[in-house]
This record gives structure tokens, sequence and C-alpha cells, in this order.
């Protein structure tokens, strides 16, 4: 149940995130978007991830289902990481502010 709540309020932050990504638009505020964007992400992972857990843990469903639940999570985790691995980068690079158009 403890871990059923910590997904839900994982959830319910990254709806909050996304209502920032919205709010602050790329061109006006790229780097508040940016770091948005990116806990928009982290906590829709880790609500995947948690609740494919839960899903393991009390055998929600047949054996198929947790495999293709289990493999989107794996999915999920590794575009994330290649969607915050170079925007970290870029953040560092240009200081904070826009980078110069190539």
């Amino acid at each position: 149940m403890r871990t059923h709540r910590i997904a839900c309020a994982l959830g319910i932050a990254g709806i909050f995130c996304g209502c920032g990504v919205a709010a602050f638009q790329h061109q006006d505020l790229p780097v508040t978007h940016n770091i948005f964007a990116a806990t928009f992400f982290t906590f829709a992972m880790l609500h995947v991830l948690l609740e494919t857990v839960i899903d393991y843990k009390h055998r929600l469903s047949s054996r198929f289902l947790r495999k293709i639940r289990a493999a989107t999570a794996l999915l999920v985790t590794l575009c994330v990481i290649l969607f915050i691995t170079p925007m970290a980068y870029l953040i560092g690079v240009c200081g904070g502010h826009k980078c110069p158009q190539r």
C-alpha cells in the first residue's frame, strides 16, 4: 500500500511539472521549461517503474502483460536517460542562458 501511495504522489508531481512545461514557454524561459520537462519525465518514469514493481509483487495481471509492462518500463527509463543527459549538458554549457544559434 505504501509503494502505491508513493507511485501516486510521483504521478501527481509529474502532472504539476507538466503544467510547468506548458506555463513556461521554451522561447521565453528555456532553462525553466527544460527543468520542468526533465522533472516531468523523471517523475513519470519513476511512477511507471513503481507501478511495474507493484504489478510484479502482487501479480495483478497475467505473466505476458507483466513482461510487456517490464519491457515498457525499461524502454521509458532508457528514453528518459537519453532525453535528460544532453539537456543537462546544454544547461551546464550555456550557463543558464540561451545557447547561440548555429
